[in-house]
């Protein structure tokens, strides 16, 4: 599968239980539904200059939502949890 400009990694998921998780060297991204493990990986190894050791893939469901009386959707997507290799890291801005 090829990577073009509407199968990219968002952007990083930041919450609380995500902030504690990158404490251990795991952080939480958001990524297509339709974007594959590796492909995400590979993708984060390439724009945060990283080296992922593991990585899992969680799917997401859309959920509905109405707005001035009209009935929609959310977008599917894809959480990718990767853990990295020991000594490296990623600057979140949600960090203090």
């Amino acid at each position: 599968m090829t990577t073009t400009s509407h199968s990219s990694i968002t952007k990083p998921h930041v919450t609380e239980k995500t902030l504690r998780m990158s404490e251990e060297n795991t952080y939480v991204f958001i990524a297509p539904k339709k974007m594959s493990k590796t492909e995400a990986v590979k993708q984060i190894e390439k724009l945060y200059d990283v080296t992922c050791t593991n990585a899992r893939a969680l799917a997401g469901t859309s959920k509905m939502r109405r707005w001035r009386g009209k009935i929609g959707r959310t977008g599917l997507y894809k959480k990718i949890v990767v853990t990295l290799k020991e000594g490296q890291k990623i600057e979140l801005t949600g960090q203090t």
